[in-house]
């Protein structure tokens, strides 16, 4: 079997599109500065 190859482009399109149909929105900065704090001061692991 052929292992087929996927561009960068196709993927990002492909993720963009369902990050839209999921109403996605990247955080603000600040907020992920935060995110990013909280998980250093409690050793936890935030997905946003």
């Amino acid at each position: 079997m052929k292992k087929r190859e996927i561009s960068k482009e196709a993927i990002k399109k492909t993720v963009a599109i369902s990050q839209e149909i999921e109403g996605y929105q990247p955080a603000p900065k600040p907020l992920q500065e935060k995110a990013k704090i909280l998980m250093a001061k409690y050793h936890v692991k935030i997905s946003a």
